[in-house]
């Protein structure tokens, strides 16, 4: 119907093509974000932004929509708004998950807000899909003017993270994070690395740090314990080249090493950590886990963590 409409009425008779809100696509982020083992390779099937992306008007949610949870987007809505803001289409923001809801994440690569800015700064020209199956969805925008194009990479496995080799437009590029986010897991990921085929794939599990708070802050060194994988699909990882720095805000402990990967490329070392901070502090002391390796091409990668010595327990 939303296909007929579009067709007949932006004619060569319209100087002012109209455009549709995208519902088919909105229940499609439904699906992704509230339903069970959702299928991301139907993830844009049959949507106004796949057929028709130059006249979409594309939302998460809206003023009608939210007040049904039969109709609103309920869990993980930043998969949507990842998907909304790097896709084609006119993008319209909720007020609401904004400003009400806590998802702008102002001043973090953790929020609508972040997202915004890869849509300005990014999100141009045609849309590839590079690769998609249950779990895994990873789109390719190829840019546009002063936008440069970006690779969209959708994982809703919910336990682990994910990826897969794929083949780009970009050949022996770089390519940085920009927005990034995970239920439990709000570490920056890796840059990525792509071959002279514009082939890219390398990057570390996620790390985790035990403990990720430091209390009480009286002084005593802690051991934190640091543990992950760290995978390589291509040339495969060089092992002698795994290793752990430590970055302290305030400069005084930043203990490095080495580190010995076990079978499947998993890791785990412990190091010391003061639980102390200054009075003055707000916003707590922040110690940088940072751990790095290289693959046998010689790429690198690298993934991170941190740990917090808190002002208080509220903080």
């Amino acid at each position: 119907m939303v296909d007929e409409w579009l067709t007949s009425i932006n004619n060569a008779f319209m100087d002012n093509p109209v455009s549709a809100f995208d519902f088919p696509l909105h229940y499609k982020m439904k699906g992704l974000c509230d339903q069970f083992a959702f299928d991301l390779r139907s993830l844009t099937d049959g949507t106004v932004s796949q057929r028709f992306p130059g006249q979409a008007v594309t939302f998460v949610d809206n003023h009608d929509t939210v007040r049904d949870a039969g109709n609103a987007v309920v869990n993980e809505k930043l998969l949507a708004y990842a998907l909304m803001l790097t896709s084609e289409g006119y993008p319209s923001v909720f007020w609401q998950d904004y400003f009400n809801f806590g998802l702008a994440g102002r001043g973090t690569a953790n929020g609508i807000a972040a997202l915004i800015a890869v849509h300005e700064n990014y999100a141009g020209g045609n849309t590839s899909v590079l690769y998609a199956d249950n779990d895994l969805y990873v789109m390719q925008r190829s840019g546009f003017g002063n936008q440069p194009g970006l690779i969209l990479v959708l994982n809703n496995r919910g336990d682990a993270w994910n990826g897969k080799s794929v083949a780009t437009q970009w050949r022996m590029g770089r390519m940085t994070p920009q927005a990034w986010w995970g239920r439990n897991d709000k570490s920056k990921p890796a840059d990525k690395w792509t071959d002279l085929n514009g082939v890219g794939d390398f990057w570390a599990a996620p790390l985790s740090a035990t403990p990720k708070i430091l209390w009480p802050p009286k002084g005593k060194m802690v051991p934190v314990t640091v543990s992950g994988a760290i995978t390589d699909t291509g040339s495969g990882v060089n092992l002698s080249s795994a290793a752990y720095s430590v970055t302290d805000e305030y400069g005084q402990v930043q203990p490095q090493g080495t580190i010995t990967l076990g079978t499947g490329g998993n890791y785990s070392f412990t190091t010391l950590l003061q639980a102390s901070r200054r009075g003055s502090d707000q916003d707590g002391r922040q110690y940088t886990i940072t751990v790095r390796a290289q693959d046998n091409a010689g790429n690198a990668g690298s993934q991170t963590t941190v740990v917090t010595v808190p002002h208080d327990q509220g903080n």
